[in-house]
C-alpha cells in the first residue's frame, strides 16, 4: 500500500514536470577529487570543507577518489575573502557582543584537461559570541566559539555547492 502511493506521487510530480534530481556523476565524471581550498587569507576553513563536501557528494553517490589522476573530474576553489564584524545582532549597549564571521568563496569543477566544466561563487556568514568568562580561558573560548561558526560554515557551503553542481549538471545533461 504504502509504495502505491509513493509510486502514485512521483507519477503525479513527474506528469507536471518535476523529475528528481539525480547527479551521481557530475558532468559525467564517473570519479571526482575533492581538492582543498586555498585560503587566500588563513582562516581555517578549507579541511573542514574538504571534509564536508566528500561527506555531502558521496551521500548523493557520487564515487570520490583522493587521486587527482584518477579522477575524471576535480572539484576545488579559493576562499577569496573573510572578515569578522560585530554582529548587528549585537545591538547597541549589549552586555555580551556577537559577531558575525563572513567568507566569499568561489569553486569549480574542472575534467582531466583542466577544462573548466562549473563554476559559482558564494558568500556565507555565520555568528558566534566571545566567551562571557573572565581569567585565562577567554580566548580559548571565543576561539572555540569561532571554530563551531566555521564548521556551521563549511557544512553550509558544502550543501549549497553540491545542490548548484547537481543543478548544473542536471541541466548541462540535459541540454546535451
Amino acid at each position: 500500500m504504502r509504495r502505491a502511493a509513493v509510486a502514485a506521487v512521483l507519477g503525479l510530480a513527474t506528469a507536471c514536470g518535476y523529475r528528481l534530481l539525480y547527479a551521481d556523476k557530475p558532468f559525467g565524471a564517473a570519479a571526482v577529487a575533492v581538492l582543498p581550498f586555498v585560503e587566500d587569507t588563513p582562516v581555517g576553513l578549507t579541511q573542514d570543507l574538504a571534509l564536508a563536501l566528500n561527506q555531502r557528494l558521496a551521500a548523493a553517490g557520487v564515487h570520490l577518489t583522493t587521486d587527482e589522476a584518477h579522477a575524471d573530474a576535480v572539484l576545488s576553489g579559493r576562499l577569496v575573502g573573510s572578515q569578522t564584524l560585530q554582529s548587528p545582532a549585537a545591538g547597541i549597549g549589549a552586555r555580551v557582543p556577537a559577531y558575525d564571521l563572513r567568507l566569499q568563496l568561489q569553486a569549480w569543477l574542472t575534467d582531466r584537461q583542466g577544462k573548466e566544466l562549473w563554476r559559482t561563487a558564494l558568500e556565507l556568514s555565520e555568528s558566534f559570541l566571545p566567551s562571557t568568562a573572565t581569567g585565562d580561558t577567554v580566548l580559548l573560548e571565543t576561539e572555540a566559539n569561532r571554530r563551531r561558526a566555521l564548521l556551521r560554515l563549511a557544512d553550509a557551503a558544502a550543501r549549497v555547492l553540491v545542490e548548484r553542481l547537481g543543478v548544473a549538471s542536471a541541466a548541462a545533461a540535459e541540454g546535451s
